[in-house]
């Protein structure tokens, strides 16, 4: 479990691995959609689809890109990376 959602990353450029931009978007599925599209991307260009801390990379995936933490929640986000991991990062 992560306990801290919301930290920065202080004195660091780092990219976003976002897809999701409308704050207005109602659809929740889209938006779920859109963070496995981002966590995969995350994933396979930083950590080659090897991940061995998954909260760690949860934590530098909200700090990167905070829209989907405030959206979904920080339990959502790890759990659609659980997901992904126990499936290979496809």
């Amino acid at each position: 479990m992560i306990n801290n959602c919301n930290s920065t990353v202080e004195d660091a450029i780092t990219p976003n691995y976002g897809y999701y931009t409308s704050e207005k978007d109602d659809n929740v599925f889209a938006v779920v959609d859109c963070l496995k599209k981002a966590l995969r991307r995350l994933a396979k260009e930083e950590y080659h689809s090897i991940v061995d801390d998954l909260p760690g990379f949860v934590q530098r995936f909200n700090e990167n890109t905070p829209s989907y933490l405030e959206r979904l929640g920080c339990q959502m986000v790890l759990d659609e990376a659980e997901r992904l991991n126990k499936w290979g990062w496809r």
